[in-house]
């Protein structure tokens, strides 16, 4: 992102904005004989560490790739430790990083590897993947954050710091790059754009601990890459795109054959034939009217409760003259059991 900072000489270029600091590096926005980007190393470098940084600028010289953002020119005589220009394109690419892009993960990772494959054929390798090092802009993915390795072949006090947590552990214990690191700290950048990209066996093997196990070379690794390309689902055809076919469709309806009219021979007086008398129109019986079905009724929930009520009422009555039955017949027996008994062998009074 463009910061706007106060303004200083960089040789005869004058600062105008900031547009990414880390802390051994800045890249800001300058003017002067035209506009530039100019990449800057903060710390004072020591003779043999200024070489080193000297000595990566010629490398990157003769490498030549369309998608490696490399500076056009390196300034001494600065107060800074090493200033490199780069081309003003470099201030719009940056405000792209591919993470602002986790859909082309996949496709940036096979174009970063190509890039990586020639980088390591002319024995460079980047030493690590910050978050803006890969950008990402109308379909390609450009890499320009390469003064990594200098930082890590000089051992500048501080790069640890840059290091940390991007690097693959042997570089940020050892302070030494390689193949198989770059592969790592790859891996681990792009898994941490895209998480999905963490399940497959290219992630496992890149990411390794043991550097031996990693793919021998960037090719081999988008050989692993390219076995685990995503499914891409064709989209359905447009109307605009899809091509009717000329030939009509088979009929099954057999033609008709028209043979010619049949003409009535005209009388030799010239008269037409008389045309025949209209037909009486036949009566049609009238099918009798079906009878109307009453819509089907149902009760009301007066109607309901007031038919409950009358079978309770029912109920109630059966169960009254049932106990009046029984205590008539408990009543009969009691009064039977009470007379007193006659005794036949009572002698009878004379009369």
């Amino acid at each position: 992102m463009h910061k706007e900072a106060k303004s200083f000489p960089v040789g005869p270029y004058t600062t105008t904005g900031t547009l990414r600091v880390d802390p051994l590096r800045a890249w800001v926005t300058a003017t002067g004989p035209d506009q530039v980007v100019l990449h800057i190393i903060t710390p004072q470098l020591r003779t043999v560490e200024t070489k080193i940084f000297e000595q990566n600028a010629q490398l990157l010289d003769e490498l030549q790739h369309p998608q490696l953002l490399k500076p056009t020119q390196t300034l001494t005589q600065t107060e800074f430790g090493f200033v490199q220009v780069c081309p003003q394109s470099l201030e719009t690419l940056i405000q792209y990083p591919l993470e602002k892009s986790p859909e082309h993960a996949w496709e940036a990772t096979r174009q970063t590897l190509e890039l990586l494959s020639t980088l390591h054929e002319a024995n460079f390798w980047v030493g690590a993947f910050l978050p803006e090092s890969l950008l990402w802009k109308d379909g390609q993915a450009f890499l320009f954050d390469l003064t990594l390795k200098p930082l890590i072949r000089a051992s500048v006090t501080g790069s640890e710091l840059v290091l940390a947590t991007h690097a693959a552990p042997e570089v940020a214990s050892t302070m030494t790059g390689s193949v198989a690191a770059d592969l790592y700290s790859l891996a681990q950048h792009i898994g941490f754009i895209d998480p999905e990209l963490k399940s497959t066996a290219w992630f496992q093997r890149c990411t390794a601990k043991d550097p031996g196990s990693r793919p021998r070379d960037a090719k081999a690794a988008l050989a692993l890459l390219e076995a685990e390309r995503p499914i891409q689902v064709p989209a359905a055809p447009s109307d605009i795109e899809r091509i009717e076919d000329p030939t009509p469709p088979p009929s099954d309806i057999e033609p008709i054959e028209v043979g010619p009219a049949e003409i009535e021979p005209i009388p030799a007086n010239g008269t037409a034939p008389p045309e025949p008398a209209p037909q009486a129109e036949v009566p049609v019986p009238t099918p009798p009217a079906e009878t109307a079905v009453p819509p089907e009724t149902h009760p009301t929930a007066f109607q309901t409760e007031l038919a409950a009520s009358r079978k309770r009422a029912q109920l109630v009555a059966i169960l009254v003259i049932v106990a009046l039955f029984l205590i008539t017949a408990l009543t009969a027996q009691i009064i039977l059991t009470n007379q007193p008994k006659s005794n036949p062998n009572r002698e009878r009074t004379a009369p």
